[in-house]
């Protein structure tokens, strides 16, 4: 029931949106990883996506607005708009030559709002997160009878403003093809500070190199789907997401400090390099997605029977490496695969309520995933292995698409030998879908008796 009043309140809506976006653009995460470039491009963190593995590009569904394939805008009902909106938790364990640190990271994902519009299309638009920054590391060297502290910090990231499109191509009553797109904004700061200190006694004098990127470009990414009927019971599902090659215009700042690094004010500037030009290089990736969907009868002990579903997802990512030099910013992504499952025991359970139990509405969502990152650690790939699991809870009052959708996962980043840096994380995330009631739609021409 609030979700149906918020849902009947645009001025709630406008508030949780521009409330959301404060909160995003000082986004925090945890992870020494995202020291790379200007930070690690995010999973598909919603509480949906996550269940199954991060299979993003293959997942569509009129209950569920995936913008990470834009070619799916077109499959949600007309005159039904869609909002969704996550908030991710992830606690991060770090381990290197037997030193252990655990960090506990919160963030808000996005706030998109998409819907069909007459037969063919489909919109979205909101905002995303596109990287993430954030991390600590501390370590020392002997000097004399004293000891050199080094402190590396970075926080931050890039947001996205977008919006997109998407049409049927062919639409028949088996067939299915659809293409899409999105076209966003970028903006936002990814800060790096290092600071290098002699310990002694209470004083901490020493340097501060200090340097921040600020995005300020576009982005586009492209996408197709192909739907296949195989029979009543049976459903295949193709599509690509292609995100070019780009190159993303920023604003750097660098500054070279020295005095007491424990207090900002009491530091000299010793170099100062403001307001100048950069171009980030943003790596190419393409992301291939395949679904195949199952519906069956499946009987209940009263000897009823209910409308079981059972679906498969795979997804692959491809990127590709840009030759540029070294002292450009790259923005790169994993590549690999992606495994998930969703079994949902009664699909009809809006028409079939009376005999439909509360665990039979809810989608039970499992996944692995296993990824390359773009980096390498003493001259070694770093893999992200780990697996999900996650439920979809419908919320069936007043026949509406809204929906709650959690998952947890955890995993591994570490290359393959056992001695390097290792990161271990469990991570949590949940999820929103709102819409209105059946009984309210859009864009629905209004008749007098």
């Amino acid at each position: 029931m609030p979700f149906i009043l918020l849902m009947q309140n645009s001025r709630s809506l406008s508030f949780l949106f521009l409330l959301w976006t404060g909160y995003a653009a000082a986004q925090l995460t945890s992870s020494p990883w995202s020291e790379r470039g200007i930070g690690d491009r995010p999973f598909a963190d919603h509480g949906y996506f996550s269940g199954i593995g991060n299979c993003s590009v293959s997942a569509y569904d009129s209950t569920i607005l995936n913008f990470y394939n834009p070619s799916t805008y077109n499959y949600l009902s007309k005159g039904m708009p869609l909002y969704s909106i996550a908030l991710n938790a992830r606690y991060t364990g770090t381990s290197y030559n037997g030193n252990k640190d655990w960090n506990l990271s919160v963030v808000p994902d996005h706030f998109v709002m998409g819907f069909g519009l007459k037969k063919y299309f489909g919109i979205a638009f909101g905002l995303k997160p596109f990287t993430r920054m954030g991390y600590e590391i501390t370590e020392r060297t002997k000097v004399g009878t004293d000891s050199m502290k080094y402190v590396y910090k970075g926080k931050g990231g890039g947001q996205e403003f977008f919006a997109g499109f998407s049409t049927d191509l062919i639409r028949l009553t088996s067939t299915r093809l659809s293409v899409g797109g999105n076209f966003g904004y970028l903006f936002g700061t990814a800060h790096k500070e290092r600071q290098s200190y002699l310990i002694t006694g209470t004083n901490m004098i020493g340097g501060v190199d200090w340097n921040e990127v600020k995005l300020n470009s576009i982005h586009y990414e492209f996408a197709a789907s192909f739907q296949q009927k195989i029979s009543k019971q049976q459903r295949l599902f193709i599509s690509a997401v292609i995100e070019p090659a780009q190159q993303l215009n920023a604003i750097s700042n660098a500054y070279l400090f020295y005095g007491n690094v424990d207090d900002p004010q009491l530091l000299d500037t010793l170099s100062a390099s403001t307001n100048v030009k950069t171009t980030v290089q943003l790596s190419g990736k393409a992301q291939y997605g395949l679904s195949y969907k199952l519906t069956f009868k499946d009987g209940r002990r009263d000897n009823s029977l209910r409308n079981s579903e059972l679906s498969f997802h795979v997804n692959y990512t491809k990127t590709s490496v840009s030759n540029v030099t070294q002292d450009v910013i790259t923005v790169q992504s994993p590549q690999g695969w992606n495994f998930g499952l969703q079994y949902t025991p009664e699909v009809g359970f809006q028409d079939n309520s009376t005999n439909t139990k509360f665990i039979e509405k809810l989608h039970y969502r499992s996944g692995y995933y296993q990824l390359t990152q773009p980096y390498r650690l003493n001259d070694l790939p770093v893999y992200d292995k780990g697996f999900s699991v996650g439920l979809g809870l419908p919320i069936t009052s007043f026949r509406t698409l809204s929906s709650i959708n959690i998952a947890f996962k955890a995993g591994e980043r570490s290359n393959t030998s056992t001695t390097d840096f290792k990161e271990r994380y469990i991570g949590f995330s949940f999820g929103i879908t709102l819409s209105p009631s059946n009984f309210d739609k859009w864009f629905v021409k209004r008749k007098l008796d």
